[in-house]
């Protein structure tokens, strides 16, 4: 049977539909918000040890913004590097953006410091 044979099938999509939208069983949809992911560097990434304590920072949610994956053979700093950077770029880059120019306008209006060769000593 081809994958594409199954897409076809309406019985098959239905099923898959309801599988991944939690039809029939919303109350097992749960997410954990992202800045408590990030919390203590990441620290739940820490080890693969589940408990009541990170379950409980989960929480009953109609829908995911974000689905994260992750193995373990990754540390939790690159985990937490590569989920800064992946959530941050956007504000960061106009930010830098922001900065650069603002620095650029100051100096060429002499509002800034600056320093010759000749004065270092």
């Amino acid at each position: 049977v081809e994958a594409e044979d199954l897409l076809e099938d309406k019985e098959v999509v239905s099923a898959l539909s309801d599988q991944i939208s939690f039809r029939g069983v919303e109350d097992l949809l749960r997410g954990v918000r992202l800045h408590r992911i990030l919390r203590g560097g990441a620290a739940i990434f820490k080890d693969s040890q589940g408990s009541a304590r990170t379950y409980e920072l989960s929480e009953r949610v109609d829908r995911l913004k974000y689905f994260l994956s992750h193995n373990w053979s990754v540390s939790r700093w690159d985990k937490l590097l590569a989920l800064s950077f992946r959530l941050n770029f956007h504000a960061a880059f106009w930010v830098g953006i922001a900065l650069c120019f603002t620095v650029g306008i100051l100096g060429v209006i002499g509002l800034l410091p600056t320093t010759m060769a000749e004065d270092v000593p």
